[in-house]
């Protein structure tokens, strides 16, 4: 049988039931014996007991230390630290090693005028760890009668949530197996248990040749995936920049229409109702063109930018979802503030693409984000210039809701 890939170099060991017997005024004691001790590399654990229930004077009352019993074999005697100690009592033995912790709780009464440990559930053994092998833990966890493979395959079986995939070389880190106990049953049988190992080490051999021809590949696709996240990102840079430039314009705009309306009062003056004269329309258009030609500068430069950054992505070729789609999905699971990133870096890239833009302002309105949809909303009707156009109608309509007093939603 070949070695499983990774390695260990501690030794686990499980922890069985066992009677001793007590005589007159003499401690409490029991022996749990300890498959497997006899190849422990690290010769002093670290064994403790710890309470299971609101009792925490359970471990004050017994102690666990490494010992032999009558015929030499390894085990963990568990003694009374006091004459006449409350039996039943529930515990939980704890055996940690530099690299690993065995676990497994008893409940410890008298049988007749004898102690016995009773095992209240599975032996646990973890975490494991990037070099643990799954071999040497089965052989060290099996009893003499049932084979390394059947063990592998009955650890794999048991602890489907500690193996990455359903196979003997996929056992996760950090995690902790439930081990049978010894003489239990259930174990396929051992020719069946060579077949299945032998074939599952066929194949991860085939798939670790196809890795290692492919590896450059991914490594190749892997840089350019970066470079598609750092144009994206500039991308997305760019375009709130360019919304805050937005912004700031359309600031100015109302300032100028809100000084033509409204009348200067001196002060110290009264308010006096002067008659109202036909304001200047050169004036305020003027004002306006100097901001809308200034805002074309900015734009044209922006998507420059864009179009620059935007051949160069187009010289990675990416497959991906529909920009609409992966948003959508967003939505119904109530990732708003995930489709309005997605949206963004698409227009980002894309920025003529009408149909994301409305999407994303529906989802600013569901937001309430107010500056946001007003900024979109500016750019989108630039675009579609028609104000009778129905997809403007119902981008004012949101809009009205939104900023009630604005004069870019007006109703005509």
């Amino acid at each position: 049988m070949r070695r499983i890939i990774r390695t260990i170099s501690f030794i686990a060991i499980g922890l069985c039931s066992s009677i001793v017997s007590a005589q007159g005024d003499s401690p409490l004691i029991v022996d749990v014996p300890l498959p497997g001790l006899q190849r422990l590399v690290d010769p002093n654990p670290e064994i403790t007991i710890e309470p299971l229930s609101a009792d925490v004077g359970v471990a004050d009352r017994w102690q666990a230390t490494l010992g032999q019993n009558s015929a030499g074999a390894a085990v963990i005697e568990i003694k009374s630290t006091q004459d006449a100690p409350v039996l039943p009592a529930a515990l939980r033995l704890v055996v940690d090693w530099s690299r690993g912790r065995m676990q497994q709780d008893y409940r410890l009464a008298l049988n007749g005028s004898n102690l016995q440990a009773e095992p209240l559930s599975l032996l646990r053994f973890g975490p494991t760890d990037a070099r643990m092998n799954l071999y040497r833990l089965a052989d060290l966890l099996r009893s003499e009668s049932i084979s390394i493979n059947q063990m592998m395959l009955r650890l794999l079986a048991d602890n489907p949530n500690a193996f990455a995939i359903e196979h003997v070389n996929a056992l996760e880190v950090n995690r902790y197996l439930q081990v049978p106990p010894v003489g239990a049953s259930g174990y396929i049988s051992v020719e069946r248990a060579d077949q299945i190992v032998t074939q599952q080490l066929s194949e991860w051999d085939s798939l670790a040749a196809g890795l290692d021809e492919s590896l450059p590949m991914i490594v190749g696709a892997q840089a350019n995936v970066e470079q598609r996240d750092r144009l994206r990102q500039q991308l997305a840079e760019d375009n709130h920049r360019l919304g805050e430039r937005i912004s700031a314009l359309q600031k100015e705009v109302l300032a100028l229409t809100q000084a033509n309306r409204e009348p200067v009062t001196m002060p110290g003056s009264a308010v006096q109702e002067a008659p109202a004269e036909p304001a200047n329309p050169f004036d305020n258009w003027r004002a306006l063109g100097i901001i809308a030609a200034g805002l074309a500068v900015i734009l044209l430069w922006f998507r420059r930018r864009r179009q620059d950054r935007r051949n160069a992505l187009r010289e990675t070729p990416v497959q991906s979802d529909p920009v609409l789609a992966e948003a959508n999905a967003q939505v119904r699971n109530g990732q708003l503030d995930a489709a309005q990133e997605t949206l963004d870096i698409a227009l980002g890239q894309a920025p003529e693409r009408i149909d994301w833009r409305l999407r994303l302002l529906e989802i600013l309105a569901d937001r309430d984000d107010a500056i946001g949809f007003e900024s979109e909303a500016y750019v989108l009707h630039a675009q579609l210039d028609d104000k009778n156009d129905p997809r403007w109608q119902e981008v004012a309509r949101r809009g009205r809701k939104l900023l009630p007093e604005h004069a870019l939603f007006a109703d005509d």
